[in-house]
C-alpha cells in the first residue's frame, strides 16, 4: 500500500518497507529520519491498540445479574450543592462533571481521569460525583496518598457539603485514627451510617468493609501503585466507578499514552475572580529582596511559605535532612524576630503534621518553613508569597504545583525563586541555563504550557516520574519528549484498527497480534489502514 495511503500521505510517512531499507541502508541523513519516524508511528499505534485493549477489558469486568446497582441516577444532592455554592462553576467544571455523571449513569464501570491545574477546583467536581453516588444510595470513597492531603480534602469536603440542609456524614481513616475512632468508623462504614469516608490507603485494608460502595476516588494517582488501587475497587460488592485526579497539568496527547485506559476529562481554566501569581526569578544578590517583601505581606496581614529543598545524598540519613530543616528554621527565626515562623517536614508524625498545619491555617504562624510536603493537599487562602530556595533543583512541573499554594485568595499573591550559580566547572553556562529554565514560569501561569516545557527540557520519565510499577512505557523508536504530534494519529488508527476489527467479528490483522505479542514493531501499511486479516507483505 505505501505512499498511497491516505493516512500515511497525510503524515508524509513512509511506507513500512521504505522505512526497514532506509534505517538499514539510508541514502542521506533525511532519510534515516524519515525511516525513524515511520517506525515510532508504529510503536506508538501498538501502543494505543494496548491501551485501548485494557480499557476494554476494564469496562466489561463481570458484574452480577443486578446490574443496575451500579447504575447512579439522580442528581438532586449533586444540584442542592450547586445551588448552594457561592460560586459558579466554570465552563470546563460544568462538561468534566457531565462528562462524569454519564460515566456514572451507565452499567459499566467507570475509569475515568479527571486533570486539572493548580487551584482549578477539580474537588467541587469530585464532591459533586461523590454525592451523586450517596443520593442514590451508595457510599463514596476518596483516597489521597498523604496524611496530609486526606486531612485537607476531609475538611474541604466538611466545609462544602455543610451548606446542605441534610449533609451525608463524612469521616476521616488513616493510619494516624485512634484505635477507638477506627472501630467506631468501622462499624458505621458496615452499616451505612457513613455516605462519604475519605482516607489514605488506610482505606484498603481488609477490615475496611462498606455497605455499598458506588464511586471510588483517587486524587494524586501516580503516587498509588496497581494492585493498591485495585484493592479499594475490590471494596465494592458490585464494581464501583473509579475516578483518578491528578494535579500535575500534561499535555493531553501525552496523557492519552500514559492514561490511554481511561477517559480523560480535563478542568483547564481557573474559577473568576483569581489575581494571577507575579513569579519572579532572584539571582544570590537578589534574595533579600525576597525575604523583604515576606516580612512586608506578614506586617500586612498575610502569610508566607519558605520551602527548603532537602537532598537525602547517598549514605546520608533522614535524621539529617531533619537536621537541615531545623538549622533552617532557626537562621530565620534568628533574622526574623517578627515574623512567627512554623516547621513541616516530612519526618514530623502525623499529629505534628496536624498541629503545624493547624497553627498555619489560623493564623498563629505567618509563616511556614517546609519541605515539599506542602507540594499538594494544603489551601490557606491568606498565604499570599511563597519563598522557593535552590529552584534549580526542582522540576519546572514541581514548582508550578508548589506557587499554586498561593494566589487561592482575594490578596495579590507572589512566587520568588530563589537561583544560585553554584561552583565548579562551567559553573556560570549552568546556571545561566538553569535561570532560563525557571524563567518558564516567570512569564506564564497555565500549567498546561509550563507541562510542555518541563517535558520538552527533562522529558516524559520526569514530568511521570518513573517509579510507579507497571506504569513505565518503554520504547525504542518513539519518544515522548518529541514525538507528540503523532499521537493523536496513532490513537485515531488504533481505534478505527479495533473497531474494524469488532464489525466484522475477526481478530485483529496477524502483524499486529504477532507485535503485541514480541513488541518489535511490525505493524504494516495495510494492517494500520484497511484492518484486512490478510495483511501479508509489505512493499
Amino acid at each position: 500500500m505505501g505512499r498511497d495511503n491516505p493516512l500515511l500521505a497525510e503524515l508524509g510517512l513512509l511506507s513500512h518497507s521504505e522505512a526497514v531499507k532506509n534505517i538499514h541502508r539510508p541514502r542521506n541523513v533525511e532519510a534515516v529520519a524519515q525511516a525513524r519516524e515511520r517506525l515510532a508511528f508504529e510503536e506508538l499505534v501498538l501502543l494505543q491498540v494496548a491501551l485501548l485493549q485494557e480499557r476494554s477489558r476494564l469496562q466489561a469486568l463481570p458484574v452480577s445479574e443486578s446490574t443496575e446497582g451500579v447504575c447512579i441516577v439522580g442528581t438532586a444532592l449533586t444540584d442542592e450543592l450547586r445551588s448552594e455554592l457561592p460560586f459558579a462553576l466554570t465552563r470546563s467544571q460544568e462538561s468534566s462533571l457531565e462528562e462524569i455523571l454519564s460515566d456514572m449513569a451507565g452499567p459499566a464501570p467507570m475509569l475515568r481521569l479527571l486533570q486539572g491545574d493548580v487551584g482549578c477546583g477539580k474537588t467541587v467536581v469530585a464532591a459533586m460525583a461523590l454525592l451523586a453516588a450517596v443520593g442514590a444510595g451508595h457510599q463514596g470513597a476518596f483516597m489521597a496518598p498523604t496524611e496530609v492531603l486526606a486531612t485537607q480534602h476531609h475538611r474541604v469536603l466538611t466545609d462544602l457539603l455543610s451548606q446542605m440542609r441534610d449533609p451525608p456524614k463524612v469521616a476521616l481513616l488513616t493510619g494516624s485514627t485512634k484505635t477507638a475512632e477506627r472501630a467506631q468508623i468501622l462499624e458505621d462504614l458496615n452499616d451505612g451510617k457513613i455516605g462519604i469516608i475519605v482516607g489514605t490507603h488506610a482505606l484498603i485494608h481488609e477490615k475496611v468493609v462498606f455497605s455499598s460502595l458506588g464511586i471510588a476516588v483517587v486524587d494524586e494517582q501516580h503516587r498509588f501503585g496497581v494492585e493498591q488501587r485495585a484493592g479499594l475497587l475490590a471494596k465494592g460488592k458490585l464494581p464501583p466507578h473509579m475516578l483518578t485526579m491528578s494535579a500535575t497539568p500534561i499535555p493531553r496527547t501525552l496523557a492519552m499514552t500514559k492514561f490511554g485506559e481511561m477517559a480523560l476529562s480535563v478542568i483547564d481554566e481557573k474559577p473568576a475572580g483569581r489575581l494571577p501569581i507575579i513569579t519572579t526569578v532572584c539571582g544570590v544578590d537578589e534574595h533579600s529582596q525576597a525575604y523583604d517583601s515576606m516580612c512586608e505581606e506578614v506586617s500586612r496581614g498575610g502569610q508566607a511559605y519558605v520551602i527548603l529543598r532537602l537532598v537525602n545524598e547517598s549514605g546520608s540519613s533522614r535524621m539529617s535532612e531533619v537536621k537541615g530543616a531545623e538549622e533552617e528554621y532557626a537562621r530565620l527565626v534568628s533574622k526574623y524576630p517578627n515574623v512567627r515562623f512554623g516547621l513541616l517536614h516530612g519526618q514530623l508524625g502525623a499529629d505534628e503534621k496536624a498541629a503545624a498545619l493547624e497553627k498555619f491555617s489560623s493564623g498563629e504562624t505567618q509563616a511556614l518553613v517546609a519541605t515539599s510536603v506542602v507540594e499538594v493537599g494544603v489551601d490557606v487562602p491568606n498565604a499570599s508569597v511563597i519563598i522557593i530556595e535552590d529552584a534549580d533543583g526542582f522540576g519546572l512541573a514541581a514548582l508550578h504545583q508548589l506557587r499554586g499554594r498561593v494566589g487561592r485568595g482575594a490578596r495579590q499573591s507572589k512566587c520568588f525563586l530563589l537561583h544560585s550559580p553554584g561552583a565548579g566547572e562551567n559553573a556560570e553556562l549552568k546556571g545561566d541555563r538553569a535561570r532560563d529554565r525557571l524563567r518558564v514560569l516567570e512569564q506564564s501561569n497555565n500549567g498546561f504550557r509550563i507541562a510542555e516545557s518541563d517535558l520538552q527540557l527533562r522529558g516524559a520519565g520526569e514530568l511521570f516520574g518513573t517509579k510507579q510499577s507497571g506504569q513505565q512505557v518503554n520504547l525504542f523508536h518513539a519518544s515522548m519528549s518529541t514525538d507528540l504530534y503523532l499521537l493523536e494519529a496513532a490513537r485515531k488508527a488504533a481505534a478505527e484498527m479495533i473497531s474494524r476489527a469488532s464489525l466484522q467479528q475477526e481478530p485483529l490483522p496477524a502483524p499486529v497480534t504477532v507485535a503485541l505479542e514480541t513488541r518489535p514493531a511490525l505493524i504494516l501499511d495495510n494492517a494500520i489502514i484497511s484492518g484486512g486479516a490478510q495483511a501479508a507483505a509489505t512493499n
